[in-house]
């Protein structure tokens, strides 16, 4: 009989394949739980639609298979396609106590802003498989919407269960990450390199960055030396990257060491050989306002301070805060400049090159009306290009929420536009569960973007009330939440 069941599904399966898969799709109905099977019919359909189809009715012909529905799942989570939430719930249903399946489960829900399945599954599947540090950590870091300090505990817990694997060094990584304190964050680093320094990975390396940019920006150049010289003995396929960081360190040492000696003038022209970017080391350091204060202060003490105004009227100009305002009214007031007369600089260096911004056309995801960027005039517009399973988009977004809060919304409009179309009948969930405020568009990847036109995600533009471009191709984390705030009011108030 089941010999008979399987010629009548592989008949059924003739017009949806080509004829050298019907073979395989009649090994997978006779063997439904083998997995190599499953994932050569995989690699074999090259369209991510048929191969769907042929999937439901891989289903229908083997309803009590559990591998068949997670194969599939696995393979739509890192297609990024939100059909995989189908699939894999239909696989813990078959088989409740596969902890994988909990855990692809717990990410879909994460790219969705579920925040509470993400939760519940992730938990399921460290509860599943103990020793497993992916699920832990998982779980450990679907905590952190929720209550900071019982994922940092967890994370913590991670790190002790987990210190021989990769794991644990990226538990290390993400309390650093998440640390808003200058001290905890290096403390966190300083243990991610005594623990991994002898085996290290890929988050100890991210970590020895961040670790380096931190010591540079704190003035330890000393510190900075030695942490890029023990990299450059202990790696040798980046090594180039560390030798470049080596450099920097001396460059600073140098131009530090004159500064102490009341020599300003031979330390500026340390500091202006300073490179923070490098296209042959492919190497970059976080250390732009830092290194503008110093030369600010040589400026200064050199008797220039026209000098130190220029640098941190530019730097201000394209990221302002609070603290570079501060220092840029300092040296204005030696230059015999008062606050009125810096801020009217300040817009019209902004204003002077600005374009008009695409008139960029899209459909409301919500109530699929048309809308077009002219529909705003009069308000300004933040523009955001994303999607819903772009992690540093879904990270960015709370901070964009944060700054929302504290300026007249009444003058501005939020749209976000999903750049993966795929996507799509994931926003109403995303912003159903996540409360945010944006204006979801769809978007057409093959349509004319203008000068919005973008190249990785998430990018966004702040757009002033006349419908030109002033601020383009920024991004919001941790410590930029100032930076927009200043920007929207700059706009509003303009």
């Amino acid at each position: 009989m089941k010999r008979i069941m399987t010629i009548f599904f592989a008949l059924v399966f003739t017009q949806a394949l080509a004829q050298n898969n019907n073979q395989l799709v009649s090994e997978i109905i006779e063997n439904s739980e083998n997995v190599s099977l499953n994932e050569k019919l995989i690699h074999e359909i090259n369209d991510e639609n048929e191969l769907i189809k042929v999937y439901d009715k891989l289903l229908t012909a083997c309803p009590n298979s559990y591998i068949i529905p997670f194969t599939i799942g696995k393979y739509l989570i890192r297609r990024e396609n939100p059909e995989a939430l189908k699939y894999l719930s239909r696989a813990i249903k078959i088989n409740p106590k596969s902890a994988e399946a909990y855990y692809l489960l717990a990410i879909q829900f994460q790219k969705m802003g579920d925040l509470n399945n993400e939760v519940s599954y992730a938990e399921q599947a460290k509860n599943l498989d103990q020793k497993n540090g992916k699920y832990a950590f998982q779980a450990a870091y679907s905590n952190y919407s929720k209550n900071k300090e019982f994922a940092d505990s967890s994370m913590l817990e991670v790190v002790r269960k987990f210190r021989s694997e990769e794991t644990g060094a990226k538990a290390l990584l993400h309390l650093a990450l998440k640390e808003k304190s200058e001290l905890l964050k290096k403390i966190y680093l300083d243990q991610l390199y005594t623990l991994y320094k002898d085996n290290p990975n890929e988050s100890f390396l991210t970590g020895m960055d961040i670790l380096y940019d931190l010591l540079i920006n704190n003035g330890t150049y000393l510190n900075a030396l030695e942490l890029s010289t023990s990299m450059v003995i202990r790696k040798d396929d980046d090594r180039l990257h560390w030798q470049y960081l080596i450099k920097i360190a001396k460059q600073y040492l140098s131009a530090n060491t004159f500064l102490n000696n009341n020599q300003p003038d031979s330390a500026i022209l340390w500091l202006n050989k300073i490179k923070l970017r490098d296209t042959f080391s492919h190497s970059f350091i976080h250390a732009d306002f830092s290194l503008i204060k110093l030369k600010a202060s040589c400026y200064q003490l050199m008797g220039m301070p026209d000098s130190s105004y220029s640098i941190i009227f530019e730097e201000f100009s394209n990221k302002p805060k609070k603290e570079v305002y501060d220092l840029l009214n300092h040296y204005g007031s030696l230059i015999g400049k008062n606050k009125q007369e810096i801020d009217s600089e300040i817009r019209q260096f902004r204003y002077k090159d600005v374009e008009q911004a695409y008139n960029l056309v899209r459909t409301n995801l919500l109530d699929s009306n048309q809308v077009s960027l002219s529909d705003f005039k009069g308000k300004v517009i933040l523009l955001s290009f994303w999607f819903p399973s772009c992690g540093p988009c879904r990270r960015e977004m709370p901070h964009i929420e944060n700054v929302l809060k504290k300026v007249d919304r009444n003058e501005l409009v939020y749209l976000a536009v999903n750049v993966n179309p795929k996507e799509d009948i994931f926003v109403k969930s995303f912003l159903d569960k996540t409360n945010f405020t944006f204006i979801p568009l769809n978007d057409d990847i093959y349509g004319n973007k203008g000068n919005l036109a973008v190249t990785g995600y998430p990018t966004n533009f702040l757009i002033d009330k006349d419908g030109k471009i002033v601020f383009k191709g920024f991004l919001v984390h941790d410590d930029s939440d100032e930076c927009l705030e200043w920007m929207i009011n700059d706009l509003i108030n303009y």
